[in-house]
């Protein structure tokens, strides 16, 4: 290239990061640039992205697990938004909770998701010529009332639990347990 007094003198060829990211400045410029673009690959290294249980997912077992891709070794789960009592979990990151609403997201930088664990109530009654077997098969407390001919009771039946009743001539009738 000539510099208009017919010398020649060397230019070097544009460099690929200028035509991607053009600048009209200076050094200063440049080193602002820089500093930017070195912040958002650091952020984006940091962060963790949330693969499960998605964002309003609804779940009718009580062990969830969690999966995320990112740094940070613990995830925070809470039934309030605000994270005031969280649990810690660390891998493998997994968790028995009770039915309700409940909030996640990793210990490092990412965004916060929820999720419901629906209360399922489901039992089953197998009698015997002398004993009912009453076995809770859902996910949830149960309040079981055993409405025999003779006696009335009631009793709570944890979610996985059974009790043998002396044989009953009524009808068992569960609900959840508040």
């Amino acid at each position: 290239m000539e510099n208009g007094q017919g010398r020649q003198f060397y230019e070097p060829p544009t460099p690929l990061l200028a035509l991607v990211f053009p600048y009209h400045g200076g050094t200063m410029e440049r080193v602002k640039l820089w500093s930017a673009i070195i912040f958002l690959v650091i952020l984006a290294a940091w962060s963790d992205v949330l693969l499960e249980p998605e964002a309003g997912a609804q779940l009718s077992s009580r062990a969830v697990a969690f999966h995320k891709i990112g740094m940070s070794n613990r995830i925070l789960v809470d039934d309030n938004m605000a994270f005031s009592s969280p649990v810690e979990l660390q891998k493998p990151f997994a968790v028995t909770l009770q039915p309700g609403i409940y909030y996640w997201k990793s210990s490092g930088m990412s965004e916060t998701r929820n999720f419901s664990i629906i209360g399922v109530v489901s039992i089953t009654v197998n009698t015997t010529e002398d004993q009912t077997l009453v076995r809770n098969t859902g996910n949830t407390e149960l309040l079981v009332e055993d409405r025999g001919s003779r006696i009335t009771g009631a009793f709570i039946l944890d979610f996985g639990k059974q009790k043998y009743l002396n044989k009953t001539e009524g009808m068992i009738v569960a609900k959840q347990h508040e």
